[in-house]
């Protein structure tokens, strides 16, 4: 006995595919090809909105301190401590002044030399006139808080793709009203090292 694909019908439907049989295996074929259908597609949507849950339920909640340890020929001082803040996305979910009172505390209690934040403090991509004032508000408080961050050798921020978005000279007025360096293509002399 000859055995045939589960998509292919037998000899006796090419001429009348109305038959009860044939019905019958038209729908077996309908039914295979829909469970393959599932398959091919279920999976990957469940790990989407796996990722998707992590990305909005767990991962806002965590705040990682990665200790690594960098030497350089070139370095001759004394070992320097260096704090790095990149993309806290300032108004995003869950990321206002207390959570960033939150990341600031925990950072200096690092006890830091020196802490360079990397940008995108703001979260979004709407300029500031298109927000809300009860938003801009919370943005502003949330950029002031990041004056709570205190280093012997100061701290630097330059912005992002993110903060240009927003209004860099807003987000520049936050950062340097809490006492924070703003570098903007520059280069600082910090105790007699470039920095």
């Amino acid at each position: 006995m000859m055995r045939t694909h589960p998509f292919m019908l037998p000899k006796r439907c090419a001429n009348s595919l109305l038959s009860p049989y044939c019905v019958h295996n038209l729908r077996v074929i309908e039914w295979l090809m829909m469970r393959r259908f599932l398959h091919i597609s279920l999976w990957p949507s469940a790990a989407a909105l796996l990722c998707l849950g992590y990305g909005f339920l767990v991962e806002p909640h965590r705040l990682v301190v990665r200790d690594m340890t960098i030497t350089s020929p070139h370095w001759r001082g004394v070992p320097i401590k260096i704090a790095v803040i990149s993309d806290i996305h300032i108004g995003g979910r869950y990321v206002y002044a207390p959570r960033v009172k939150e990341v600031t505390s925990r950072v200096n209690a690092q006890d830091p030399d020196i802490i360079l934040l990397a940008g995108d403090y703001t979260s979004g991509s709407a300029r500031r006139s298109r927000r809300t004032a009860k938003q801009n508000e919370a943005i502003d408080s949330g950029h002031a808080a990041l004056g709570n961050l205190k280093a012997p050798l100061g701290v630097y921020a330059v912005l992002g793709n993110h903060d240009y978005l927003y209004g860099e000279k807003f987000v520049i007025k936050n950062l340097t009203e809490g006492g924070i360096i703003f570098l903007d293509n520059q280069a600082k002399t910090i105790g007699g090292r470039l920095c």
